[in-house]
């Protein structure tokens, strides 16, 4: 009842305007920071925003920074290199702030202040409401790691229920609290880069088009809109989205040049361990399907050239790869959902989508 009320109460809140430009962050701390470094990074998830990496001395018990934001907010890293040491999270706008740090703990509630941002109190009372049920997961996650430990072979289906229950309650938190908010940057922060790949692609769509226009006509929402359009491109059945990439050689590659094949898109990085472990798999499962008529391209996520081609020869990576380059921010990446890797697509020769994250161990053609 508590949480819901809460939820009711804040829906009547309005707010102010979106302010992109230039944001100037006034600090105070306690004298024991005096002669300190404060340092400050930004976690920018849309790619948008300047780097944000900076450091000042506290002098008198004060610091400042400046910079400027192409999005509405940033969630701002805030901590000291030295000792005493101490570490907290805000969410930045393009205006004049104040932050006001109390004590040596602050990442704790209440030891960091910070003055007109109305991102980062959204952004707070939504920690809020979610506090206690991640407090509770983090103590069954740690509580399933001890037992696996001890006992490998530990039945883990009711802690796994009781897990599940839980990722459920915060993400009806964290909908409820985006519908309830449909003008609040926080809500485009956490439907964009939270909770969207929880979500059905409807689900997705239903809320998008629930936000402010001002926010879905930003770079952001116009971002968030493609992504959710690729989530409907890429479903089984669907005709393949059309990819177009450079090989090594610098040769353009086309989905279309593989009709009547089965092809099987496999994304990867020189950088990810958990894709260097499963080439075995990845050439296992085209040995067993050498007379299927299948062709496997790699799809790299690496930004370094050197490194991409390198991997490439130092495991025999025997078949067509191609990347752009461009990491996470890939036009083959974000038409294909890629948010995590290894990732794969299989497509029939009709050029439909057969499944997604085939198993390359069991998987037969």
């Amino acid at each position: 009842m508590r949480l819901t009320l809460l939820l009711f109460f804040a829906c009547l809140i309005s707010y102010r305007g979106f302010a992109q430009g230039t944001f100037t962050l006034q600090g105070e701390t306690d004298s024991i920071f005096n002669g300190a470094y404060i340092h400050i990074y930004g976690v920018d998830w849309s790619g948008l925003n300047p780097k944000i990496s900076d450091s000042t001395q506290v002098v008198n018990g004060h610091f400042s920074f400046k910079g400027n934001l192409a999005t509405p907010g940033l969630l701002l890293s805030v901590f000291t290199s030295g000792e005493p040491r101490a570490i907290t999270q805000v969410y930045l706008e393009a205006r004049n702030m104040k932050l006001t740090l109390k004590g040596k703990r602050w990442q704790e509630k209440g030891n960091a202040v910070l003055t007109n941002s109305q991102s980062n109190s959204d952004w707070q009372e939504l920690r809020f409401l979610n506090e206690a049920t991640w407090r509770t997961l983090s103590l069954v996650y740690m509580r399933r790691d001890s037992l696996t430990r001890l006992q490998p072979d530990y039945p883990l289906v009711a802690i796994n229920d009781t897990l599940k229950k839980l990722k459920q309650q915060m993400l009806k938190t964290e909908t409820d609290w985006v519908i309830c908010h449909p003008k609040a940057y926080i809500s485009l922060v956490k439907l964009s880069y939270s909770i969207f790949n929880d979500l059905t692609p409807e689900r997705a769509l239903d809320m998008y088009n629930h936000l402010s226009s001002k926010l879905r006509s930003g770079a952001e929402g116009v971002a968030l809109r493609k992504r959710i359009n690729s989530r409907i491109a890429i479903r089984p059945g669907n005709i393949a989205p059309e990819l177009t990439g450079r090989d090594t050689a610098g040769r353009q590659i086309t989905l279309k040049n593989n009709r009547d094949r089965y092809v099987l898109l496999d994304f990867w990085a020189s950088w990810c361990g958990p894709c260097l472990e499963q080439i075995p798999l990845v050439k296992k499962f085209r040995a067993a399907n050498q007379s299927k008529n299948l062709t496997i391209i790699g799809i790299s996520l690496d930004n370094d050239i050197k490194k991409w081609k390198n991997a490439i020869l130092e495991n025999e990576l025997n078949w067509v790869h191609v990347s752009d380059l461009k990491g996470w921010k890939g036009e083959i990446a974000i038409n294909y959902n890629v948010y995590f890797i290894p990732r794969n697509v299989l497509i029939g020769p009709d050029g439909r989508i057969i499944a997604l994250d085939i198993d390359l161990d069991k998987y037969v053609l």
